[in-house]
């Protein structure tokens, strides 16, 4: 899983545009979780990251803002 070695090669990341990537999943989130300087994760379009997973991640996460492709638009 490239997203995996990503984020354990790139600890110091700050922001992270993942948007597109269709075969990422809730386990995605988790590996981005270890990402401690994130401030902002775009994931606009990955349809296999369910809203439960996501909806976790910001509670476990209130300091990433985390943006999806509705939210480009508005």
């Amino acid at each position: 899983d490239f997203v995996e070695v990503l984020c354990d090669n790139c600890t110091k990341l700050q922001f992270l545009n993942l948007s597109g990537c269709d075969r990422l999943t809730d386990k995605t989130l988790h590996f981005v979780s270890q990402l401690r300087a994130l401030t902002e994760l775009r994931i606009g379009l990955c349809q296999m990251i369910s809203k439960g997973a996501l909806h976790d991640f910001e509670e476990m996460h209130p300091k990433i803002n985390v943006l999806t492709k509705k939210e480009w638009i508005e």
